[in-house]
């Protein structure tokens, strides 16, 4: 069985979004084709790209298919483009996870516990980018696993990613992402038919330094 930490956010974006192993293949491989980006896009891209940190509350609606209720939480999130992500669901249940650039921590009564990393386990690489390029603003990157879908202008705008990576296509049969001044909600549709709702809300995102509680947070 999963650990509750896992089962919270879809294995973390079925183990987050490492983007180091793609992020080096993207930028130390010229030859990787990127999408051409619309002028409102490039808007968007260069907006979420100007903030260091991301700090949000979220609520998540899971539906699975084998029950007939969806499964409820909250919680709040931190995206520091240097330390990686810290993601802590705060009811029904605490969980914490920390993504980093090489695995997965579970944080558990103060400790880091490796849940996966990107050498064991492949797939960790392919996620970790996700958020990594989402929240840095380096959507052009997006195109080394996605097919991209940008509608809308800079004040309203969604993003559909459809997996071209087969390790993501195994777990994911799309992504959507839609925002505004910053990301509001990634609706997550699995292979398997369950589906995950994410709804950020008041998001903070700048150049505020970690606190020395958000430090310990990637220790």
């Amino acid at each position: 069985m999963k650990s509750p930490a896992l089962s919270a956010f879809a294995l973390v974006m079925a183990l987050w979004c490492s983007g180091y192993c793609v992020a080096q293949d993207a930028a130390g491989d010229v030859a990787v084709a990127q999408p051409d980006l619309t002028p409102a896009m490039l808007a968007v891209s260069s907006r979420l790209g100007r903030s260091k940190y991301v700090r949000s509350l979220f609520k998540q609606e899971k539906k699975l298919k084998v029950l007939k209720r969806p499964l409820l939480s909250r919680g709040h999130f931190l995206f520091s483009v240097e330390d990686g992500l810290y993601w802590q669901i705060d009811q029904p249940l605490y969980s914490a996870l920390v993504v980093t650039d090489d695995a997965i921590y579970e944080k558990r009564d103060g400790q880091s516990i490796v849940v996966a990393d990107a050498r064991s386990q492949p797939i960790v690489g392919d996620f970790t980018a996700l958020f990594k390029y989402l929240f840095s603003g380096e959507m052009a990157l997006l195109g080394h696993n996605f097919e991209l879908d940008f509608q809308g202008d800079e004040k309203s705008w969604t993003l559909a990613l459809t997996p071209k990576s087969s390790n993501i296509g195994k777990v994911f049969r799309g992504i959507s992402i839609s925002g505004g001044e910053n990301i509001d909600a990634i609706s997550l549709r699995e292979v398997n038919g369950d589906v995950t709702e994410l709804l950020f809300y008041e998001t903070v995102s700048g150049d505020q330094a970690l606190s020395q509680q958000e430090q310990t947070y990637f220790e």
